[in-house]
């Protein structure tokens, strides 16, 4: 008779464990699926992170597609100046004119000569169409006039990629960093004119446009003789 009891407890035991496990399998599904559903969900954000990143990581080789031609000037009515170092007529102060849809005349003002630079913007380049020194009070010219002027030199020419060459210049870096009196840049295009016994530079930014030029005179007796103009302010 004990021996019926015992067998009959045990067996009403495992009905209970089975029942129980029974019940919670469910549960256990539930969590899992969840835990399932949110771990996906972290995956793919963390995808779009990478993607992200990859994304803003890429070295900008080719700023075609990115940055239009009359950016790499200071807006219509800007005036900077230029902390000039080696020489006395290094610094300098400028005054942009937008003139029509393609033309910029930059007013260039040292100290000892004012002079008038005017470019055009074009599909694929721009161009330097007058460099000549004004009276400091004489007034801009028309449209109609800028349109008779020929073409004096290239000032900058796409593709702005490593290599592309035009006039005597080179671009040799697209995204280099350049400090300035006024902050520190990170996406300078670089130009180089290599001749014999100087080099000359100057670095170009989106928005800012020429923030430094610099020349290096070379020389066998002494050691280089270097003169820099830096972008210090705008107004």
């Amino acid at each position: 008779m004990k021996r019926t009891t015992k067998t009959l407890f045990i067996s009403f035991l495992v009905c209970i464990l089975v029942a129980c496990s029974a019940k919670e399998a469910p549960k256990d599904n539930g969590e899992v699926d969840k835990k399932t559903s949110s771990n996906q969900q972290i995956n793919k954000e963390k995808e779009v992170d990478v993607n992200k990143e990859d994304k803003t990581d890429k070295p900008n080789q080719n700023k075609d597609d990115e940055v239009q031609l009359i950016n790499y000037f200071l807006p219509n009515g800007s005036k900077a100046h230029y902390k000039g170092e080696g020489n006395e007529f290094a610094e300098f102060t400028i005054e942009v004119h937008t003139i029509g849809n393609n033309y910029i005349i930059v007013d260039e003002n040292n100290g000892g000569v004012e002079l008038r630079k005017v470019y055009r913007i074009e599909e694929n380049k721009i161009v330097l169409l007058a460099e000549d020194p004004i009276d400091v009070d004489k007034s801009l010219p028309d449209e109609e006039t800028l349109n008779q002027l020929k073409v004096k030199e290239i000032y900058l020419q796409k593709p702005l990629v490593i290599g592309t060459q035009f006039d005597g210049w080179s671009i040799i870096e697209t995204d280099a960093t350049v400090e300035t009196p006024l902050q520190t840049f990170d996406n300078a295009l670089v130009l180089e004119m290599a001749g014999s016994g100087f080099t000359n530079f100057k670095y170009l930014v989106p928005g800012y446009g020429e923030v430094l030029r610099k020349s290096i005179m070379e020389s066998d007796e002494a050691e280089d003789f270097i003169v820099t103009s830096a972008l210090e302010s705008i107004e």
